[in-house]
């Protein structure tokens, strides 16, 4: 990325951490992206790396993926007894449907398939008659798109927003999932659906965003200089306006105290920031940023 200037994006890299600080390495998952910095002059002077940690929505398709497995090997066990097959589903949170022909008929869903869509007629009817914002929502083009190649195809906290019942609220549901093609005779004859209920953790994470960039808001609007300086090397992470104006013309956002300002090395106020962030380090606790005027 830094010889060509083009950006450079990684889906679910691992890392390995020791995250309760015991010794114990923890594989982390992250999607990652490399995006060149350029100065006045058009030339690459660095890298910003932005990195989301998605190491649950990993583990939650590792997840549906060993249940769906274990589903299916029992089905194929039981291929002769369609009661006791069917059984295995009806006790799982999961939700689980078996669609067949090109159309997706429905011919099963389980208990918690059909509890997201309560009162509404399903076996026996086509995806796009029983639940039409699946079609609008784009769910049927993917189920064609497994029926048709055999590929099977992962979905990661998309959103579902079904039609109110009875007029009541409109609520929009988020699910990982998987769609997968099963054979017979050698022949696709259908579509299996596994999806895990995931809207808590996404509105969850949706809110710690939110709450995030409302504090981010609440410093860079304050009358007051604040500064967040970041790691052992104190960089900067955030300036707010205010701050820069105590410093004007010079760069400050991305840069060690030390490199943006030379003037402060040996003095009391950059041996006390040092010092903070020592204390904290000697408690065991992963040292926060700090944050107030330099």
């Amino acid at each position: 990325m830094y010889r060509t200037g083009q950006p450079v994006h990684a889906l679910e890299t691992t890392q390995r951490f020791d995250r309760f600080h015991n010794g114990e390495l923890h594989d982390e998952y992250f999607d990652l992206t490399l995006q060149p910095k350029f100065d006045a002059g058009g030339r690459i002077e660095g890298v910003m790396s932005f990195a989301i940690n998605v190491t649950e929505r990993v583990r939650s398709r590792q997840r549906a993926e060993a249940l769906q497995a274990d589903l299916l090997t029992a089905a194929r066990r039981q291929a002769q007894e369609r009661a006791a097959f069917h059984n295995v589903f009806e006790q799982t949170p999961a939700l689980i449907a078996l669609l067949r022909a090109p159309g997706h008929r429905f011919e099963y869903v389980n208990p918690a398939y059909q509890a997201l869509l309560p009162g509404r007629p399903l076996l026996g009817l086509d995806m796009a008659v029983a639940v039409p914002e699946s079609e609008e929502q784009g769910f049927v083009a993917l189920l064609d798109r497994v029926y048709q190649t055999g590929e099977t195809f992962f979905g990661a906290e998309l959103p579902f927003a079904p039609e109110p019942v009875d007029g009541g609220p409109a609520r929009t549901w988020y699910f990982n999932f998987t769609y997968q093609a099963y054979r017979e005779d050698g022949q696709v004859a259908g579509v299996t659906i596994f999806a895990f209920d995931v809207t808590e953790q996404v509105l969850a994470r949706q809110q710690r965003e939110a709450e995030r960039q409302q504090l981010h808001k609440l410093f860079m609007e304050a009358p007051a200089p604040i500064v967040i300086l970041d790691g052992p090397d104190l960089v900067f992470q955030l300036v707010n306006p205010a701050y820069q104006r105590v410093f004007p013309g010079r760069a400050l956002q991305g840069k060690p105290v030390l490199e943006a300002m030379p003037e402060v090395a040996g003095t009391a106020i950059y041996h006390s920031l040092r010092g903070v962030r020592h204390r904290r380090n000697l408690r065991g606790t992963r040292a926060a940023p700090d944050a107030g005027p330099l």
